[in-house]
Order: C-alpha cells, then structure tokens, then sequence
C-alpha cells in the first residue's frame, strides 16, 4: 500500500470506496468467514469461480490457473476474450507459496483480486494490466496521483480485503488496543502490510466504517 505511483492511470477512488469493494468480494468469496479471522490463500485462489463481475451490461466469469510467468511477475489478471471470462493467473512459485501460506503470496493474490473487482472493465479494454508498466516506472514519479494509480488501487483492495475495517474494530474491542504485530498474527499479513493498514485504519477510522 505505498504511495508510489507505478501503474495505470484510472478513476480516482476514495478509501471508502475500496473498502465497499474488498467487502462485496468477500461477501462473495468468504461468506462464512469471519472479518477478524485470516484467509486461506488456497480456498480463495481455488473458489474464485464462483465469482461473477458486473462489466457494464455484461456479467462476465472468473476462473483461475497456475502457470510459469515472467521473471518478476507473482501473479496476473487478464481478460480472455474467447471464453469471455477474467483469469486470475499465478505463477508456479507464486502458487507454492500460497499453500505454503506465505503473507506475500497471499497479498499477491488479492492483489490479482483487487484488479479483477475495482478494474474489471479496463481489463476487458486492454486484455491485461501490462506489468511492464509497473516495471518500468517503478522509483520515478508519475503523472497521476496515488488514488488514481491501478497498483496503488489494486495494494488498497488486498489490505482492505484481508484486513476489514470491521474485523480490526472488532479485534479492537475484544483486545483493547491495536498493534502491527497483533494484525500480522491475526491476518497472516507481512508486518509492513500491517502497519500501514493499521495506520490508515487509525487516520480513517469513520469513513472506513461507514456504512
């Protein structure tokens, strides 16, 4: 959830707005599972065709595959057009570690997520969002602003997805106080994921709560 700026440009989005998205997907996903409660990478990544995205006037399916990408690239969201579904595409590490249970092969994954439900229809419009923009502008600063940026975006979803704002004011109330660490063993996040979700928790508390 940095601010750096390294991918496409795209609709502002509030934090608010994110968080509805992080919280329909997993009303979709995860009923049952509680908001204070970690994700299971596996079940998510192997349940993620039961997932239907509204694209305009079209409802368009989700499916999933494991595959040997690109050096550097975890994970990948594209839009096949002949089967008319958005494929969430792991590579074969990436795939490994999720059963492993590794934090960032579980971001990585709801990072694909993220761009599958905030960015459905630029996927239809380009097929892909292009990694190499992300490679290439990585450390330089861009011409759109954060909340406007499809990574920073995508970063904003996972964190709100795997940590709800709902879920941290109720671990807040049973422990009375909130820490990094506490979030990291809750969530199974990395610590930096942690603390900034933690902080952006504490600046936003009641927009992120609204309902």
């Amino acid at each position: 959830m940095s601010d750096r700026r390294h991918g496409l440009r795209n609709q502002p989005l509030s934090y608010r707005a994110i968080e509805r998205f992080a919280l329909s997907a997993r009303s979709a996903l995860l009923q049952d599972r509680p908001l204070t409660a970690a994700v299971s990478g596996i079940d998510l990544f192997e349940g993620l065709d039961e997932l239907e995205i509204q694209v305009e006037e079209r409802v368009l399916r989700v499916n999933y595959a494991v595959n040997y990408l690109a050096t550097g690239i975890e994970g990948m969201s594209t839009y096949d057009s002949d089967r008319d579904e958005i494929l969430v595409t792991l590579d074969h590490d990436t795939y490994l570690s999720l059963v492993e249970g590794t934090p960032r092969a579980l971001f990585c994954l709801c990072h694909e997520l993220g761009h599958v439900c905030v960015h459905s229809l630029k996927l239809v419009e380009l097929s892909s969002i292009p990694h190499e923009v992300a490679a290439l502008n990585r450390g330089e600063v861009s011409a759109h602003r954060a909340y406007e940026d499809t990574e920073w975006q995508a970063n904003a979803f996972a964190a709100a997805f795997l940590m709800p704002a709902a879920g941290l004011a109720e671990l807040e109330r049973i422990r009375g106080v909130l820490t990094a660490e506490e979030l990291t063993r809750s969530f199974n996040v990395s610590f930096d994921a942690a603390r900034i979700r933690l902080d952006s928790f504490r600046v936003r508390r009641s927009e992120l709560l609204q309902r």
